[in-house]
């Protein structure tokens, strides 16, 4: 007789068959509802970044940072479906440590308004959601290129200016440097580089930080997927940026040689585009011969070949050949009651993630967002219509501040003032709780900016510094400076922020104030566009009442 003759064994067989199947059908809606509502949680997200922030130059890497984990993940796929076949979950414990930690990084990102913490959060919820669903040891097969979404979110002006300003005086001052050696007529002032009868200016592009960004965030893919030991993944990794530098470095002389034989309509038009391109060519040209002299200083490890049998110890098959049939014809109640109850039970878990996942969801799509609330300084200074000389004109009339992308504004003063010689100027000033970079809002316009160095405007009593760019479109152009003043204190970008933050989470009401000039002029004017805006802060300075004088121009020394 056959084990499975015996009455009622056979029968209990394929009700276990049956209820496993049943069991993997359920666990199967439960993941593809939660990468379902994952997906649509960050809809809004990926559309806010591609519609508007990575229009920026320094962020053009950012559109291929998602098909290539994409792609990551997909060439994984044999290891993976092996590792899926047992079906095994992780830790509960350690899965929803990362995954809530990204849903409050998500859900107060959204609320203030913070693209980058919104962005950043996708990594813990990935990270805790495949622990979760699929186990630690998919996590591992899946932890680079999780991380590697970490090139996804959009890096703060403030920080980019501090790391793109030191990269531009160095190059510059090797630039000098180095054509002098040659005795060719260089010069400098700051970041202006002179050359023969020409000018060039060491803008943000200069400083070689998009080569930089691009360029890592290519190469760690590469050398991710490459055959090679630790050590020399590591060298590969670490010689990018020191490459992207020297690259930069190349085409900054070369700009500089083609605009003093052949003028500045070749120099900084045609070539100065065409030199991007060769700066990518000596970065991967420079990384390919490391990597060949690695391989010849280093012998090539073979690929190890991977034990399928060793991974998964315990495929379904083998849970349903293991089953004895003597406990299940003793014990029937028990299997077709209790195992399928216990089953159940583990995978409620499943549901408490959907449940957070589809909070965060309705959240998102129907939930208000934070509105700043100022103490209202702005419409309480008196800031007269004529001054010593200067004849004003409201224009805040054409702030529609209704609009949803200005309802981070309290409240907006607006002016264009005119002196004596016909020359005038826009003074604006924002109540805002999340000030928008200049920068960022002139790229989105459709202008062209060009960084400067920081004006230094000396007053009675105090010094103010400023920050400054030409931006240009078209037959329009313009020298912005402006300063963000912060509870009567003068903040830089990033100092901006961590208030931000903390007035955020402390709840605190502040007066944040930016101010801002807009000077129309031309390029080869702009020292005289600093001097108008010099002149019209001393004039002001003089007609604004003493205690209200903190607000705008910062606590005297």
């Amino acid at each position: 007789m056959y084990p499975f003759a015996e009455e009622g064994c056979f029968s209990l067989y394929y009700f276990q068959k049956r209820n496993i199947l049943s069991i993997k059908i359920f666990k199967t809606m439960i993941h593809a509802i939660v990468w379902l509502l994952t997906v649509l949680l960050y809809t809004p997200v990926f559309y806010q970044l591609y519609g508007g922030r990575w229009k920026t130059s320094d962020y053009t890497h950012a559109y291929f940072i998602l098909p290539l984990f994409l792609w990551l993940v997909w060439r994984k796929r044999s290891i993976l479906k092996e590792f899926l076949r047992n079906g095994q979950s992780g830790n509960a414990v350690v899965s929803f440590i990362p995954l809530v930690t990204g849903l409050c990084l998500f859900i107060f990102g959204w609320y203030y308004d913070y693209i980058f913490l919104t962005s950043l959060s996708l990594i813990p919820i990935l990270y805790g959601l495949v622990s979760y669903l699929y186990g630690r040891e998919v996590v591992k097969i899946l932890t680079f290129p999780i991380l590697y979404l970490a090139l996804i979110p959009p890096i703060p002006v403030g920080i980019i200016d501090n790391v793109t300003l030191p990269l531009r005086y160095g190059v510059s001052i090797a630039t000098e440097g180095i054509l002098r050696i040659f005795h060719y007529p260089i010069g400098r002032e700051g970041l202006l580089l002179f050359i023969g009868d020409n000018e060039l200016f060491m803008g943000q592009p200069c400083s070689g930080f998009r080569t930089i960004i691009s360029m890592l965030s290519l190469t760690m893919v590469y050398v991710y997927i490459s055959n090679g030991s630790l050590f020399k993944k590591v060298v590969l990794s670490s010689s990018i940026i020191p490459l992207s530098v020297f690259s930069n470095f190349i085409r900054v002389v070369a700009i500089c040689l083609v605009t003093y034989y052949f003028g500045e309509t070749v120099g900084q038009g045609f070539f100065h585009g065409f030199s991007g391109t060769l700066t990518f060519m000596i970065t991967i040209i420079g990384l390919f011969g490391l990597e060949y002299l690695l391989g010849k200083c280093m012998k090539q490890p073979k690929n190890p070949v991977l034990n399928f049998t060793q991974i998964n110890k315990r495929p379904v098959s083998a849970q349903i050949s293991d089953i004895s049939y003597t406990a299940l014809k003793n014990h029937p109640s028990f299997h077709s009651f209790t195992g399928y109850f216990t089953n159940t039970i583990k995978h409620t878990k499943g549901w408490v993630v959907i449940i957070a996942l589809l909070i965060a969801v309705i959240y998102c799509f129907t939930g208000t967002r934070a509105k700043y609330v100022s103490n209202d300084v702005l419409s309480q200074l008196e800031i007269p219509l004529e001054l010593n000389g200067w004849q004003g004109k409201n224009t805040e009339q054409e702030w529609n501040r209704d609009d949803d992308k200005y309802n981070f504004i309290s409240n907006v003063f607006d002016r264009e003032y005119v002196n004596k010689d016909g020359k005038n100027l826009y003074w604006l000033i924002l109540d805002a709780g999340n000030f928008h970079n200049p920068k960022v809002c002139s790229n989105g316009a459709g202008f062209k900016v060009k960084d400067l160095n920081n004006a230094n405007f000396p007053l009675f009593n105090r010094m103010v510094t400023a920050h400054c760019l030409y931006v240009e479109k078209d037959t329009d152009s313009y020298l912005l400076v402006y300063w963000m003043c912060i509870d009567k204190n003068i903040v830089d970008w990033t100092g901006q922020k961590i208030k931000e933050l903390w007035h955020s989470l402390t709840n605190k009401k502040k007066t944040g104030l930016m101010i801002r000039f807009d000077i129309p002029c031309r390029e080869d004017a702009i020292e005289d566009a600093l001097n108008l805006a010099k002149e019209f802060m001393t004039d002001m300075h003089q007609s604004v009442p003493t205690d209200q004088l903190d607000y705008i121009f910062g606590k005297s020394t």
